[in-house]
Formats: structure tokens, sequence, C-alpha cells
């Protein structure tokens, strides 16, 4: 029952003439009150199946509203774990490659440390989105 109006208008913008269109949509689930009086002439108890229907559509949207902006959200938090892991390896990376060294294993922690910066040029350089 939406209704939709469009509106077109000519418009000068500098030196050149251009077209604006304005559409305006009337959203509203329900017809006017003349045209409900109308419809409750013509079938008893008419008004009343429009309202519990439209009230279930409108319980419908929200729900449907609530499903879009919970996946939305899971989406998000999703990327944020993607791009938050490569530098959490590399935090791990070379605080282990840092251990190995002070206990003087100095080829096990060059080679954290090689892995560390390995994951560090990965994430600067090559990181495509």
């Amino acid at each position: 029952m939406a209704k939709q109006v469009r509106e077109r208008e000519l418009q000068k913008l500098g030196k050149n003439l251009g077209i604006r269109e304005i559409v305006t949509n009337d959203d509203n689930s329900l017809p006017s009150p003349e045209e409900l009086e109308k419809y409750e002439k013509v079938f008893q108890g008419a008004t009343k199946w429009m309202m519990e229907t439209t009230t279930k559509e409108q319980l419908h949207r929200h729900m449907q509203e609530s499903k879009k902006i919970k996946m939305m959200n899971a989406v998000v938090l999703s990327q944020v774990a993607k791009d938050l892991f490569p530098y959490i390896i590399l935090i791990i990376l070379f605080a282990l490659s840092a251990f190995l060294l002070l206990k003087g294993k100095s080829i096990e922690g060059s080679v954290f440390g090689g892995a560390g910066l390995a994951v560090l040029i990965k994430c600067l350089f090559f990181n495509k989105k």
C-alpha cells in the first residue's frame, strides 16, 4: 500500500540545464482514513483485519532488522579478529625470541625472531583487503 510520488523539475546548474527528480515514498502500511471508511462499507471488519495485519508486518520487520544488525555485528567482530590475529602471533613470536635469546639459545631465538619479522613484513606490506 506504499505510495510513490515522483516530481521532476528543470534546474539550471551553472551554464547547463539539468533535471532534478524527487522521489517521495509514503510507507504507511495503512490506507488513509477515507479509504478505510470505504473498505469498511464494502467489507465489515476490514479495518480490524488491516490493523492486525499491519501489526504482524511491523513485528516481522523489527525481527528482520534485529537479525540483520546481529549479522552485521558478527561480520565486524570476525573482521576485527582477522585483522588482529597476525599481530598477536607477532607479539608471541618476538616474546619467545627474546626469551630464548636471554636463555642463551641464540640460534633458536634468531629463528623465532626471523619468523616474527616475516609476519611483520607480511602484515605491513602484503595484507590485501
